[in-house]
This record gives C-alpha cells, sequence and structure tokens, in this order.
C-alpha cells in the first residue's frame, strides 16, 4: 500500500510542481489512498505560508470530497492578504456549490478588492443563495448623498445576482437603481446605465407587482434608450 510507502513525496511534489496536469494526477493518486493521506494534505496547507503553495493545491482540491475538511481550510484562508487567494477561495467554493459553501461565499460580498467582491456576487447568483441577499442589498442600498460610489460593474453583478436568486425583499432596491436622481424629490443620483438596464431585467420576474410595472412603464419614456428598449422587451413579454 503507498501509505506504507510513505505518502509524503506524493504531497510534497504536489505542492511544488508547477504543471497543473500532473497535480491533478497527483491529488489523484492521494485520494485513491484514502482520507488520511488527504488530510495531511489539508493539515500541512493550514500551516502553510507561501502563497504560491497555497495557490497549486487550491487548483486541485475543487473536486476531491471531504468538504468538512476543505470548507475547515477555505474558512480560514478566505481572508488571507493575497487577492490570488482569495478569489481561488471564491472559485473553490463555488465548485462544491453546498449551502456551507454559498454562505462563505458570500463574506467575500464585502471584500476589500472589486474584483473578489464582483466574483463573490456572481457566485452566489449563480447558486441562488438566498442567505446573500442583505449583503447584496447593501451595495445597492445608498444612502443619500454621503453613500460611498460603488464600481458600475460591481452594482451590475449585484443586480443581476438578485434577478437570479428571485427573492421579492431586493425589489425596492432594484426599483431605486431605475429611478434613482430621475426627480426633484430625491437627493440620489441616478445610477450608470448598465446599472439601471440589469436592474429592469432583474425586476422581470416581478412584474405582476403593481409598483415595478409602473416603474417599467415610466422607463418607457427615459431618457436612456437602451433603458426603454429594456423596458418595453420586458413588459412586452
Amino acid at each position: 500500500k503507498m501509505e506504507e510507502l510513505g505518502i509524503g513525496p506524493v504531497l510534497e511534489e504536489l505542492k511544488t510542481n508547477d504543471d497543473l496536469r500532473i497535480r491533478q494526477l497527483l491529488v489523484s493518486v492521494a485520494q485513491n489512498v484514502g482520507e488520511s493521506a488527504l488530510s495531511r494534505l489539508i493539515s500541512e496547507l493550514n500551516e502553510e505560508r507561501d502563497s504560491a503553495v497555497i495557490g497549486r493545491i487550491m487548483e486541485v482540491i475543487r473536486n476531491v470530497g471531504m468538504d468538512h475538511l476543505v470548507l475547515g481550510l477555505l474558512r480560514k484562508l478566505q481572508g488571507h492578504p493575497e487577492r490570488k487567494i482569495r478569489l481561488e477561495v471564491v472559485k473553490t467554493l463555488f465548485a462544491k456549490g453546498t449551502e456551507d459553501a454559498a454562505a462563505l461565499i458570500a463574506t467575500r460580498i464585502a471584500d476589500d478588492d472589486p474584483q473578489v467582491r464582483l466574483s463573490a456576487i456572481k457566485c452566489v447568483g449563480a447558486l441562488k443563495h438566498k442567505g446573500a441577499i442583505p449583503r447584496l442589498l447593501e451595495l445597492l442600498e445608498a444612502k443619500g448623498l454621503f453613500a460611498r460610489d460603488e464600481d458600475p460593474d460591481v452594482l451590475e453583478a449585484v443586480c443581476i445576482a438578485l434577478g437570479r436568486i428571485g427573492d421579492e425583499a431586493s425589489v425596492p432596491a432594484l426599483l431605486e437603481m431605475i429611478t434613482a436622481g430621475s426627480g426633484l424629490v430625491t437627493l440620489k443620483k441616478a445610477r450608470p446605465k448598465n446599472v439601471r438596464v440589469a436592474a429592469a431585467y432583474a425586476l422581470a420576474g416581478f412584474t405582476g407587482r403593481t409598483d415595478v410595472r409602473d416603474a417599467l412603464v415610466a422607463a418607457l419614456r427615459d431618457k436612456d434608450p437602451y433603458l426603454r428598449k429594456t423596458a418595453a422587451e420586458i413588459i412586452g413579454r
């Protein structure tokens, strides 16, 4: 048995080899040895400080099972100082696709880096994780003139994610994305065109609501031709 021969050299090669295909083969070998081999690998990674090593392993543990061990590792690494590692954590959690994994992804919605935020937002939307709704809404709900500016791509992704999740709790904030800045009664500035269009599409599943339908009808007269086209498409469905 390989355990008798020693799995150490295999694990060491797994951590240092730059060839992804070889690492995928090595992790399969370790997996065939049994839970003890992968448990040892993950235990060693918990103490690893070299981000290059962490990155190599993250690429190949997405499909190995043993979620209780892998999620424990990812939980520790999700706040890693390097953006690349945090992105790999999100990708690996998404590959797991469980509710526990989705809940961990949701914690990265507030990440300081826009790329990590964007990745996390897209993933929770694709997984339709309702637990992410409060964090997603925090990015949309501006506080008057003192709201922090957000990356338009991030806000667009938030709208798309909320549309995929499809919960009515998101409707007021999505309506605000369409109407903000369109009248004198609000201090909130108008949102970028791509964000407003994404919000309109996200509302397509709620056209049975009077407030949604009224907002889409009003959007038919908006100065933005893309929003007008989007509203007409949704109303005509």
